[in-house]
């Protein structure tokens, strides 16, 4: 892209630069090297660890038609980013599901972003912002969630890739002809790469079209740099939806009334203010655990930072950067139903990064105080970014913290109460997961606690308290075969068979065609006295019809039983 550096010698890369950039690369990895330890956490477990499509021949080229292979366990997510998927085939093909190797990929992938923004904002803006907007960016606490998250790789790689192809650009723009288009071209692959690693990359196209309005540019020179990169993410558009026809509004929660015009807004501000007060990570809680106040003073220092930072021009490119790429966190938390997240803060963190040093910059020499802030500051979010790393080295301590943080948060205790469970610690997990069905805000959320504590409570041998857990469930949501079953099974262990009748033929009320309803059917029929092998005959009958394999105990019953009646008749 056209320049913005004072000087060619300002742009130009000699061994301070190289000494500069190794220093920005071991700053950033050394902070997050904690994570190196960490296990798989959250959706690690159903991305990589569980996922049987990592494992499948074939997935480095059928991950290109595939949401994650998530569709393959009945958790399609609606992601289509087949370069992420691939970064885990390579660490699978490397270490297996060691957490090793995925991990060090994400801290090395963070360093990486490190320097590329001391190249990118070093060439635009002169070394000493880009330096200083890269030591921001290599220590900010909201970027822990990214690193070390291992599935928080799409944020690491689409930036990645955003700035390869800025950088790019920019050397197309100064190239002579004959190399020039060989730079657009790297540009617009790296583009590709991007928006192939997370959909957020589509905001690039807008991104451009600010900076050259800010700085003025003839509209030949405006069209030339962003043209090629609004083609190619239509096409991506196009294709993705060929390729994954999942809608991005959620219609169940899509309510246009001022109650989701003041949801709106009160996100805006918490992105915002996250960006230059991340105090209160996010860990995985759907809910804004500060005050507003708070967050309103976090903006007005934005503000305020815009305001006294110079170049103008600069720093309106910095404050474009926050927000075209800030407006997708804000879509997928209004529209698409997705939680709130830091990681989605990891890209436009660019912008508030630029900023603060932009701002800086100006009074680096004539005050010296700004100097010892600085440092201040940069140590300060240091220690924030190596103790929030630390919170994600495993499903117990996150969601610990994440109460810690979110002690109103439903889903931290359900999330908790089940890294409970499958650490054998019962006791522990059914008091979070009662906690998770007081405090889920939808129902959704209340239903998956319910069910989780009956079968908790069902494996412990609390049968009575699991039928009422299970009967709460159900009244939330009664058409789930599963957790009925397990209700069924639960009276049938008491011995009330006529109950657990019951509930199987409500089940098939809502799922005719399930072969195991037919099969505890048929099991039910048989258990009661006297039995009656008419009706588990005829639920057998129809459990095999429908692709249930043969079943040896059922068949011996219904042998005895019929062995039973020829004997009693004269």
């Amino acid at each position: 892209m056209p320049r913005i550096a004072s000087s060619a010698a300002d742009r130009q890369l000699n061994r301070r630069d190289v000494a500069v950039a190794i220093g920005l690369f071991a700053l950033a990895v050394a902070l997050f090297a904690n994570s190196l330890g960490h296990e798989f956490v959250w959706d690690d477990t159903a991305v990589i660890r569980d996922n049987p499509f990592l494992r499948e021949r074939g997935a480095w080229w059928h991950c290109f038609g595939r949401d994650f292979g998530l569709e393959i366990i009945r958790r399609p997510v609606g992601y289509y980013r087949p370069v992420v998927f691939l970064s885990f085939l390579l660490n699978y093909a490397e270490g297996g599901l060691h957490p090793f190797a995925y991990h060090a990929a994400n801290v090395w992938l963070h360093g990486l972003n490190t320097v590329l923004v001391f190249c990118l904002l070093g060439r635009l803006a002169g070394r000493r912002i880009g330096t200083l907007a890269a030591a921001f960016f290599a220590v900010h606490p909201v970027h822990a969630e990214s690193v070390a998250f291992i599935a928080g790789r799409s944020d690491l790689l689409c930036a990645c890739f955003l700035l390869l192809s800025l950088l790019a650009t920019a050397r197309s723009f100064e190239a002579r002809r004959g190399a020039r288009a060989a730079w657009q071209g790297a540009a617009l692959f790296a583009y590709a790469a991007a928006l192939l690693s997370k959909e957020l990359a589509v905001a690039l196209p807008g991104v451009l079209l600010a900076y050259g309005l800010i700085h003025r540019f003839r509209f030949r020179t405006i069209l030339a740099l962003c043209a090629p990169t609004a083609v190619v993410a239509a096409l991506y558009l196009g294709f993705r939806f060929c390729v994954l026809p999942m809608a991005l509004v959620d219609q169940s929660s899509l309510s246009l009334d001022s109650e989701f015009a003041s949801r709106g807004a009160r996100l805006l501000f918490y992105y915002a203010a996250q960006q230059v007060f991340p105090v209160i990570p996010t860990l995985g809680a759907k809910v804004l655990a500060r005050r507003l106040w708070v967050d309103v003073a976090a903006v007005a220092l934005l503000v305020l930072l815009l305001a006294v930072a110079r170049p103008r021009r600069l720093a309106t490119d910095a404050a474009a950067w926050l927000a075209m790429f800030l407006a997708p966190a804000l879509w997928v938390s209004l529209f698409a139903g997705i939680e709130l997240s830091d990681r989605f803060a990891y890209v436009p963190s660019v912008g508030i990064c630029a900023l603060a040093a932009i701002a800086a910059a100006r009074y680096w020499e004539r005050v010296r105080l700004v100097r010892v802030a600085l440092a201040i500051l940069l140590a300060a979010f240091a220690l924030l970014s190596f103790y929030y790393g630390r919170m994600w080295r495993n499903p117990i301590s996150l969601w610990r913290a994440s109460i810690a943080y979110h002690p109103q948060s439903g889903r931290s205790y359900y999330n908790l109460g089940n890294a409970y469970w499958g650490a054998g610690m019962r006791t522990e997990a059914a008091q979070m997961l009662r906690k998770a069905v007081r405090l889920s805000a939808d129902d959704e959320s209340r239903f998956r606690a319910c069910a989780n504590l009956a079968q908790l409570l069902a494996e412990s041998g609390e049968d009575a308290l699991a039928i009422e857990y299970c009967r709460r469930g159900l009244k939330i949501r009664p058409d789930r075969t599963q957790l009925r079953r397990l209700l069924a099974e639960l009276f049938s262990n008491r011995g009330q068979h006529d109950n657990a009748i019951d509930e199987l033929q409500t089940t098939l009320r809502f799922a005719p065609k399930n072969p195991d309803v037919h099969l505890d059917l048929a099991r039910e029929y048989l258990a009661i006295r006297p039995a009656q092998l008419d009706r588990a005959r005829q639920h057998y009958q129809h459990a095999l019809e429908l692709g249930a394999p043969t079943d040896e105990t059922i068949e011996a019953a219904i042998a005895a039983a019929e062995a039973g009646r020829s004997s009693d008749s004269p």
